[in-house]
């Protein structure tokens, strides 16, 4: 399936002025998809760390010379580490907070290495962080769930894409461009924008299959919001706003 924000990766790769990259989303919008077919069409050596499935590669980390770092991840991984030729991916970055600071060190001091961090709930992960973020070192791409004209690419409907797209105030707009465009976003609605639901749509799940799917999906946020109840809380406490006092009504 393409992806608007492959463009914008493709981008961030080719230019000389690039600066580690940081992805934020929801959980399962498609970040690391993104940074796998980034890596293949580049083409590009990926290296991928996983910091919620490995916690140990955070250790890597812990010095502040970068070259170090990759020296200690090629031992850990077992593998060459080309800086001319990788993308290093520093996937769920949020479970290793500290390591986001240290990005800062390869924008100065290894601007040939190709860097992406991905993390979920970044805005909670690190509400308490005590390090100081690398502002101005480090550039920061959304990514959001697939919009209505990504759903549209992916299942091959190019003419009514290209119909709404070269429409404007005032042009034709036909009854049957009206209940295409109808028919299709009745279905982008039901489905969503989650790219594992849309994929497996594509392929003929049903919509019993694709509600179990969603609620999978449900579930994990829940989960999510449940790990960070508290902090939201808290977060809440601090910026709410007080309200001014009520004077008695007289009737």
């Amino acid at each position: 399936m393409e992806r608007a924000s492959s463009a914008n990766l493709e981008t961030w790769l080719a230019s000389p002025r690039r600066k580690p990259l940081v992805l934020r989303g929801a959980r399962q919008v498609g970040k690391t998809w993104l940074v796998r077919e980034l890596a293949s069409k580049a083409p590009r050596d990926l290296v991928e760390l996983n910091f919620e499935r490995d916690p140990r590669l955070a250790r890597s980390f812990s010095s502040a010379n970068p070259r170090e770092i990759l020296d200690d991840l090629a031992l850990a991984l077992g593998r060459d580490i080309p800086i001319d030729r990788s993308l290093l991916f520093l996937d769920e970055i949020q479970a290793a907070r500290d390591v986001l600071a240290r990005l800062r060190w390869f924008a100065e001091e290894l601007p040939g290495l190709r860097v992406v961090a991905a993390g979920s709930l970044l805005e909670f992960a690190l509400a308490d962080h005590s390090f100081s973020m690398p502002v101005g070192r480090v550039a920061f791409l959304h990514i959001e769930p697939m919009g209505f004209d990504e759903y549209l690419q992916a299942h091959g409907e190019t003419r009514l894409l290209s119909t709404l797209r070269g429409w404007g105030p005032g042009a034709r707009f036909s009854e049957a461009l009206h209940d295409r465009a109808l028919v299709w976003f009745r279905r982008y609605a039901m489905v969503g924008g989650m790219p594992a639901v849309v994929a497996a749509e594509i392929v003929g799940a049903n919509a019993r299959s694709c509600r179990e799917l969603q609620r999978d999906l449900a579930a994990t946020y829940r989960a999510d919001f449940a790990k960070y109840g508290s902090r939201l809380e808290c977060h809440h406490r601090q910026n709410r706003v007080p309200l001014s006092p009520v004077s008695p009504v007289t009737h």
